[in-house]
């Protein structure tokens, strides 16, 4: 089986309704609430102020200007942090551009797809928009034989990491390393040496704190890239989003480490704990929390100025997700609980 780009040959239709966490706009003026009234919980982002370095950066640059659309300077940036060259690395309007110029570059109507369930939407929707026959697993990664298996490691949004010690040697893998940052030792399988069918995803937008400006990377052995080249947009990364990028990727010593947040972690499972409430295990900065009804709760908790997760998305209509943020934050999540018990 060749792993080059497949050619169209019929029709696309609609992808699924897709739900993310962030604020909806339209919601909270119905409620009579300001975007600054509302602490998020149910991002999965840095919770850390940017650098002040980082911020005379973005506001330096010249936006009169297109930008580079090959982000040659952003590559060039990532290639050194990660040991490739820059021809292996491929920049995206988030990784939610990338998991769809993927789609469209190697999947084929009938094409088999492997997506661990539940997990981040984007990946089914990419792969049925181009009529695949997506299979959905729960446990170890199956040794059935795929065009294309998805892994997002650690997973959204259960927060555990599988263990990739042997990879489907046939079909493309996409591994998302979208949390990975948030993981003690930050594991990542991106090097010189990746195995041809690999791609490997990154998302500047969480551990970064760059979500308003929407930068992912992909990384995989040079012709992969190529093939996501020649079906990439121009422009597709804004002269911000790049010079914000490349700054972060060069100053890794600017971004905080994970001592503060874990410590954090810790104290908001307890408190929640305290509160009879059973935070499931988790290897990264969000958790899902078992309740009663998840889309009530989150309501109730919103009118209180504190977004949650509502997980009915993913299948878990009796799930919340979590995001740790700053401890001060965290106890008030904590009020807001106490307050609707």
């Amino acid at each position: 089986m060749g792993l080059g780009v497949r050619p169209e040959t019929t029709p696309r239709r609609p992808a699924p309704n897709r739900v993310h966490g962030g604020l909806d706009y339209a919601e909270l003026r119905e409620l009579g609430l300001s975007p600054r009234d509302v602490l998020d919980f149910s991002v999965n982002t840095n919770p850390a102020p940017m650098p002040d370095e980082l911020r005379r950066v973005i506001a330096g640059v010249d936006v009169s200007a297109y930008p580079d659309s090959d982000s040659r300077q952003l590559r060039a940036a990532a290639a050194e942090a990660y040991g490739v060259s820059p021809e292996q690395v491929i920049a995206g309007n988030g990784s939610s551009e990338l998991i769809w110029l993927i789609a469209l570059a190697f999947l084929q109507p009938g094409d088999s797809v492997l997506v661990r369930q539940p997990t981040f939407g984007e990946y089914e929707a990419a792969a049925r928009i181009h009529r695949a026959e997506v299979r959905g697993y729960d446990g170890p990664l199956p040794r059935a034989e795929a065009r294309m298996t998805f892994i997002c490691n650690p997973n959204n949004p259960t927060g555990d990491c599988t263990r990739l010690a042997e990879l489907p040697a046939a079909g493309w893998v996409v591994v998302d390393e979208a949390y990975a940052d948030f993981v003690s030792g930050r594991p990542t399988l991106i090097g010189p040496d990746m195995p041809d069918n690999l791609i490997v995803l990154r998302s500047l937008t969480k551990f970064s704190a760059l979500a308003g400006l929407r930068l992912g990377l992909a990384f995989g052995q040079s012709p992969a890239i190529e093939a996501l080249r020649r079906v990439k947009p121009p422009w597709n990364v804004n002269a911000v989003a790049q010079a914000a990028g490349e700054f972060a990727l060069r100053h890794p010593e600017l971004l905080p480490d994970l001592g503060w947040l874990s410590a954090a972690r810790q104290e908001l499972v307890a408190g929640l704990r305290r509160l009879g409430l059973k935070p499931l295990p988790t290897d990264c900065n969000f958790f899902l929390v078992p309740v009663a009804d998840a889309r009530e709760l989150r309501r109730r908790l919103l009118a209180r100025g504190c977004l949650v997760r509502d997980c009915t998305s993913f299948g878990l209509p009796d799930r919340i997700r979590i995001a740790v943020r700053a401890p001060e934050a965290n106890q008030r999540l904590l009020a807001a609980f106490e307050s609707i018990q």
